[in-house]
């Protein structure tokens, strides 16, 4: 009898993902603020509009807990950009979560993007676009990001393409160093 090598590891990648699938529940977004989405800057920055203490104001967000390929580095930043920019013109409204409520030192809100159920973060480090950021004493959240990497690397999506991996993390490249 000979094994189909292609389908065992169909049968193990399948059952992996719903292991991971599975076991995630998807939840409602957290209580957090409903904003227009203005303009996408990158894989990991958007332009919104709706805060209520300015609502016509444009305020920077940084994705938090991801690291997307800087727009240089070809082609990966540009698909990470269009993968969000696709993603959330299907629905121009999300639901802001905020890190803190102060700008960083570029003037930029760090949190969380939701559309519907969908986390958007996660969203694009599932789908291979962009890296989770790893910290030593991981939160639930920082967790789901990287089983959400792990997801993408196992199915070789996006940065993790065999065939054209990223080669430099978004840290290195912008540092220059190989």
């Amino acid at each position: 009898m000979r094994i189909n090598w292609y389908w065992v590891r169909s049968l193990l990648l399948l059952s992996l993902w719903w292991t991971v699938v599975g076991c995630t529940a998807t939840a409602a977004p957290p209580p957090g603020i409903d904003v227009t989405i203005d303009r996408v800057i990158s894989g990991q920055t958007v332009i919104v509009r709706g805060i209520p203490t300015d609502p016509t104001a444009a305020y920077t967000i940084r994705l938090q807990g991801i690291h997307a390929p800087d727009l240089q580095q070809v082609p990966w930043g540009e698909t990470a950009r269009q993968a969000l920019e696709t993603q959330l013109r299907s629905t121009p409204t999300a639901t802001l979560v905020l890190n803190r409520a102060e700008p960083d030192v570029y003037d930029r809100y760090w949190g969380d993007l939701w559309q519907g159920n969908e986390w958007i973060n996660r969203w694009l480090v599932a789908q291979g676009h962009v890296l989770a950021t790893f910290t030593p004493h991981p939160s639930p959240p920082a967790q789901e990001l990287s089983h959400a990497q792990d997801y993408a690397r196992m199915r070789g999506a996006g940065l993790w393409n065999p065939d054209a991996p990223l080669r430099q993390t978004p840290a290195e490249f912008r540092r220059g160093t190989p």
